[in-house]
């Protein structure tokens, strides 16, 4: 088997600005003073590199040249740096404006790339071939230069690269061309495996694991974590799915400057390197966000390294200003964050020999999202705990399509009489074998695979996003016992970059083995429970199982595998909730002093005791007594959240006329009355069957979770 060693694009060094010394996972660096909206194209200039190239070479016949010829290699670096810049620039500014001229340039920049890197390789080649060996062996290592020299890339390959991207050129203009995208497919996977044929592999598939991406997983592997996916995670998907419909879920449209204020809040409150790391992007304009009818929106979402200036550049194309967008953002601020900090930029050259892990670098972004989730209410208000839900559930089925979608690429490439047809029925029994999904109509098979752009321009990619989203549902799982140290894991994660193989990196972190059942099938366990749905005493049919859903994210059960939703809340019980939801929507910061004799402070209701009393939110039976462990009556959790609710929002009344109907209404305290008419009036709290209101009746726990869901939608 021939592994092939080429130049065609990747990593980088530079300086100026630092964090501060708080700093604990990122490397302590200057970044680069340079702000994305000084970008321009400028086609390289290859007599440059000629240039270089040419002089090195008149070098390498003459005696005690060492010095020069490393100096000049040096430049020789340099120049590829500049060459990458022209290439990231074309992309970059063709995404943000897609037009003829925009897309010649990218077409130049790819063409100019492709020669130049032929003709670097071949120089390297003539280093290591002469008596100047030792400085490539110097730079890199003698096992490179020896790797280097088995594996030359031909003529023909580097002929076949260039066909490949005009193919993925082609495939910007027809993307919307379902049966265009396929016949371009079938010629494109062709060319493919006549790379992977140039280079000594029976097949694309298997020359892409190994070339492009350096996974130091196999296909056991592989087979295993999809064994378990369909075993443990597609049903676990499918019920997350399911709840999610009868979420609330408005989606109201936001602005970009408010989703970015909102997010960046939120940065620091998980770590202070992030925060700084954000603002950093966001003082330099090293984003495009923003909707508009010329951005190329065959590029999806991406972050790409800057060469030469060492930055990251994040770049959105969704339409609808929504959670969705909102998602994605924090998705290639994971990115962002990892790049801007990765170790490898302390290399000299970094580009020449870094290789980078997509499935380190897919944690970055998945990890962050779902860690992200603990500050949703902040974010989404009353769709929060949808939109956690869908998150989750869309983080799920990443496993799910990674597998699908990386078997389907393997099984097309090994095919060796491909069609549109087989390509479809290939598909086909994808979608059953996964999904449970039979289509009798091939067209709908081929939609479901042409309108992923990855399978025309990162072919073999989607794995990636498997494997990733195992490691990041593990951090979601450990984050349900201990919040912090799921943040240390994923901070390590990120500081490590993106050029550490996966298997091994999740070794040194302390991580799981995410193709071993085990780890899996945790991850399910846990999740079920943290979306409430792990409960042995709750009757999922029931009237009150959608609000236990609604409110897993803050209610939590007397046990791992009990809620207990017929027995009665006590008030310490309540006002934990309360204040979880408080936290998770507002947040309560600052310290308080407890008065309370009868409640422990080890007691894990007592912060929230104590910030509802300084709050004037509760009162206790006395300056010293809370009786934390009685029921509390409805009329007293009614005045509860009545007081709360006009804490944030001012003087709110009900109207009298919503409680004529119950005939119990005389026996409502006066103290209370004016907060059950609110919560009347408002479908917070509602009467029985019977037309009585029961005020100093207690309230069920599945009553709690009811009530307080009617509340979030309300106030939120």
């Amino acid at each position: 088997m021939k592994k092939t060693v080429s130049f065609i694009i990747s990593a980088a060094i530079s300086a100026n600005i630092v964090l501060p010394a708080y700093a604990g996972y990122y490397e302590q660096r200057q970044l680069p003073d340079f702000n994305g909206s000084s970008m321009t194209y400028e086609p390289y200039d290859v007599s440059n590199i000629d240039s270089v190239i040419s002089r090195l070479e008149a070098l390498l016949d003459a005696p005690n040249k060492g010095d020069n010829v490393k100096t000049l290699f040096g430049t020789l670096y340099e120049e590829y740096q500049q060459l990458s810049y022209s290439y990231e620039t074309a992309q970059i500014l063709m995404d943000r404006n897609y037009n003829d001229s925009t897309l010649n340039d990218l077409t130049q920049a790819t063409q100019i790339s492709v020669e130049v890197g032929e003709k670097i390789t071949k120089l390297i080649e003539k280093i290591c071939k002469s008596q100047y060996r030792y400085i490539i062996d110097d730079i890199f290592g003698d096992e490179y230069t020896d790797d280097f020299l088995d594996n030359i890339p031909t003529e023909k390959f580097y002929e076949l690269n260039l066909k490949e991207q005009e193919y993925i050129a082609r495939y910007s203009e027809i993307y919307e061309d379902s049966d265009a995208c396929a016949e371009l497919f079938i010629e494109l996977a062709q060319v493919r495996n006549d790379i992977a044929a140039e280079c000594g592999y029976d097949n694309y598939a298997d020359y892409a694991h190994t070339e492009i991406y350096n996974r130091d997983y196999s296909d056991e592997d592989i087979s295993a974590l999809t064994d378990a996916a369909v075993a443990y995670i597609y049903p676990l998907a499918s019920k997350l799915l399911e709840i999610s419909f009868d979420m609330h879920y408005d989606d109201e449209e936001t602005t970009d400057e408010d989703m970015m204020r909102a997010v960046g809040g939120t940065m620091y409150d998980i770590n202070d390197e992030l925060g700084d790391t954000y603002r950093y992007m966001t003082e330099h304009d090293l984003y495009d966000i923003a909707y508009s009818d010329n951005k190329n929106y065959s590029a999806g979402n991406y972050t790409m390294m800057i060469d030469k200036v060492d930055v990251p550049y994040l770049f959105i194309s969704d339409i609808w200003n929504g959670i969705y967008k909102t998602q994605n953002f924090i998705h290639e601020t994971g990115h962002f964050c990892s790049l801007l900090h990765t170790p490898e930029l302390d290399d000299e050259f970094a580009q020449f020999i870094c290789s980078p892990s997509i499935d380190v670098s897919e944690i970055h972004s998945q990890g962050l999202e779902l860690l992200m989730g603990k500050y949703y209410g902040r974010l989404f208000g009353s769709d929060a705990a949808a939109a956690r839900t869908e998150k989750v559930f869309d983080i799920l089925q990443s496993v799910m399509d990674g597998c699908a979608m990386d078997e389907w690429q393997t099984r097309v490439y090994k095919e060796k009489d491909l069609t549109v047809k087989k390509a479809n029925e290939i598909m086909a029994d994808i979608l059953m074998r996964y999904y449970g999904y039979e289509t009798e109509d091939l067209s709908e098979a081929q939609l479901d695979w042409t309108s992923i752009p990855h399978n025309f321009t990162a072919p073999m990619y989607y794995i990636s996003y498997a494997t990733s989203a195992v490691a990041a549902l593990e951090l979601l799982a450990m984050s349900e016992d201990d919040y912090e140290a799921a943040v240390d894991k994923y901070m390590k994660i990120s500081a490590v970059g993106q050029y550490v193989p996966f298997c091994e990196m999740l070794s040194e972190i302390g991580m799981g083995d995410i193709f071993d059942k085990a780890t899996v099938t945790n991850i399910a366990d846990k999740i079920n429970s943290a979306f409430g749905m792990g409960y042995d005493d709750v009757d999922y049919d029931a009237w009150y199982a959608g609000y236990i859903y609604n409110t897993a994210h803050i209610f939590d059960g007397r046990s791992k595998k009990g809620f207990a939703p017929d027995s009665r809340i006590t008030r310490s019980e309540f006002v934990r909730l309360i204040g979880k939801m408080y936290d998770y929507y507002e947040g309560i910061d600052g310290s308080y002093t407890m008065t309370f004799t009868d409640v422990s402070a080890d007691d894990e209701s007592a912060r929230y005791i104590m910030w509802a009393q300084a709050e004037g939110v509760i009162d206790g039976y006395s300056d010293t007594i809370f009786g934390g462990n009685d029921y509390i009556t409805r009329e007293q959790l009614v005045t509860i959240m009545h007081r709360l609710f006009e804490k944030q929002n001012g003087k709110v009344t009900g109207e009298d006329r919503y409680l004529r109907i119950y005939d119990d209404k005389d026996s409502i305290s006066d103290w209370a009355y004016d907060s059950i008419a609110w919560a009347v009036s408002n479908g917070i709290i509602d009467g029985y069957d019977d037309y009585t209101l029961l005020p100093q009746g207690n309230t069920t726990r599945a009553e709690a979770a009811k009530i307080t869901d009617e509340y979030i939608i309300a106030a939120y």
